[in-house]
């Protein structure tokens, strides 16, 4: 369990709460070598991320490539936070329902069932 909680910035305090790390780099590095297919997806997906700032003073983002993803936010960090857990949760339904999930710079995270699984889904 502590390692999802590490694989989404946060880490147990003291008291054996959860906080959230605040050492969020911009821009985002690209996928280095031994991080998850996972983690390199939603790194390249906040690369292709597209930011502008609205009249009313918010924030807002979104991922053309991954349909309906899409943040707004009062502040450039929150929007950011928003848009990431945004996309995570789309990917993890999409691939939980079997959706076509985009491929970005030749990550593929479909799944692709085989005809027997497909008679038994």
């Amino acid at each position: 369990m502590l390692d999802s909680f590490r694989a989404r910035g946060m880490r147990p305090d003291h008291g054996g709460t959860l906080s959230v790390e605040r050492s969020w780099p911009w821009p985002i590095p690209a996928p280095q070598s031994g991080r998850t297919m996972l983690t390199e997806y939603v790194c390249t997906a906040m690369r292709k991320a597209k930011y502008e700032m609205l009249d009313d003073g918010t924030f807002f983002g979104d991922i053309p490539e991954c349909q309906s993803v899409w943040a707004n936010e009062d502040t450039l960090e929150a929007r950011r936070e928003e848009l990431r857990s945004a996309l995570e949760d789309w990917l993890l339904l999409g691939v939980y329902l079997h959706h076509e999930i985009p491929v970005l710079d030749g990550i593929d995270l479909n799944v692709r069932l085989t005809a027997e699984e497909e008679v038994v889904a």
